[in-house]
């Protein structure tokens, strides 16, 4: 769990029969050679199922299909693209399964598109339709699946830290009530070890309609009143989980500024493991990635097929898990942002500025906890919401990500 992925932007020409150039013809031979055996696993795999182990064709047409896709991901991760990485194979494997399956559906499509309204043979409509999605495949595979972090241009690193607060750290308690008392002697702990200049912002931003029982705002106050390194924010919500790190990012002095939840889903020593990358790879911004999470399968699902739309529709978004926490800025990269959203789109909206932008940005893996304390306030509205924000954001016209 020490390794942070940083690379950067290569920027040389490719000209025919460059070292590069040569590269990229040798990966796609190796591609078509992938998908070849994956092809004939497929049908050696189905023949034998049906005729030495005599399953049903149906059940042994499904088995034949994921033993081609085990072969088929094996070799175009480890030997077409060169991709080494373990700890993230998981996502990867989803990832590769959701563009599979999107295939099944295109190839449908186009061969029905062929053979009713061009007139053409199915057998070379059938042709054309899987040349087609081998192309768009190699590049699928590529760049939403296999490619590491990409960095597009890189800057100075910055300037020596001149302010009194070295690092802000604003804890997102919404609702956590008691738990604020747990946590915040934790943090400050993990922060004192370390001999860091540092302030707590605490945000218990409350519902109207809940003031009278939300003891948040309350308790945050009272730890303010005894400790003045902690900067309470209390305030009436005017909006969801944006709102509430805006209004954090409002109130942070520091030279460096981090947001994360309060909730514990997100291990606390991972404050120092991004504010270190942070330094050590002369970054504009630090994030986490989750390889490991206890959250639930259907948060996880649903959770890969967000990032792997996000990187579909946002194609110079690098960042490989938009929504992990916690989030460190500079204080230049926090200005050059103009976030929007109050909502919980918000982690998308940096992720995609931040990569539009042109910053640096440190990856580091993490594990991701189960929540004792309460259930996720993600539910399927909110879900819903998402996809929508994603859209809505990259189709219109002043989107702040427009303006590098």
């Amino acid at each position: 769990m020490n390794s942070t992925r940083k690379t950067s932007c290569d920027c040389t020409t490719t000209t025919a029969g460059s070292p590069r150039s040569m590269q990229t013809y040798a990966r796609i031979v190796r591609f078509i050679i992938a998908g070849s055996l994956a092809t004939g696993t497929n049908i050696a795999s189905l023949y034998a199922l049906i005729h030495f182990v005599h399953l049903p064709y149906l059940l042994a047409s499904v088995a034949a299909f994921l033993c081609g896709f085990v072969v088929s991901f094996t070799l175009q991760k480890f030997w077409t693209f060169r991709n080494k990485e373990t700890n993230i194979i998981g996502q990867q494997a989803l990832s590769y399964f959701l563009i599979v399956l999107a295939n099944l559906s295109l190839n449908t499509v186009l061969v029905y598109a062929l053979v009713e309204h061009a007139g053409i043979n199915p057998i070379i409509a059938q042709a054309l339709a899987s040349l087609l999605i081998a192309l768009e495949s190699f590049f699928a595979y590529r760049f939403l699946v296999f490619d590491a972090p990409r960095q597009f241009h890189l800057r100075n690193a910055p300037k020596k830290d001149a302010a009194d607060i070295a690092l802000s750290v604003i804890v997102l308690c919404y609702r956590a009530g008691e738990e604020v008392r747990r946590i915040v002697p934790e943090i400050k702990s993990l922060l004192e070890g370390r001999g860091l200049r540092f302030e707590l912002v605490l945000v218990g931003n409350y519902d109207a309609s809940s003031a009278q029982t939300d003891s948040t705002p309350r308790i945050i106050r009272e730890l303010a009143d005894a400790d003045p390194i902690i900067v309470p924010v209390t305030l009436e919500k005017r909006g969801m989980f944006g709102w509430d790190v805006k209004s954090g990012l409002e109130r942070a002095r520091g030279e460096r500024v981090l947001y994360i939840d309060g909730d514990g889903q997100n291990p606390f020593i991972d404050i120092l493991r991004v504010y270190d990358a942070l330094l050590e790879a002369g970054a504009d911004m630090a994030q986490t990635y989750r390889v490991e999470r206890h959250d639930g399968a259907e948060r996880i699902l649903v959770s890969r097929l967000y990032n792997l739309i996000l990187r579909i529709i946002f194609p110079r978004v690098y960042i490989y898990d938009g929504n992990s926490k916690p989030k460190i800025f500079t204080r230049s990269a926090l200005e050059a942002l103009m976030l929007t959203s109050d909502n919980w789109f918000i982690d998308a909206e940096i992720v995609i500025q931040a990569c539009y932008k042109g910053f640096i940005v440190a990856q580091v893996p993490t594990i991701f906890n189960r929540n004792a304390h309460r259930s996720s306030f993600v539910n399927i509205a909110a879900v819903g919401r998402f996809f929508l924000d994603l859209v809505r954001y990259r189709f219109s016209a002043n989107a702040p990500w427009r303006r590098t």
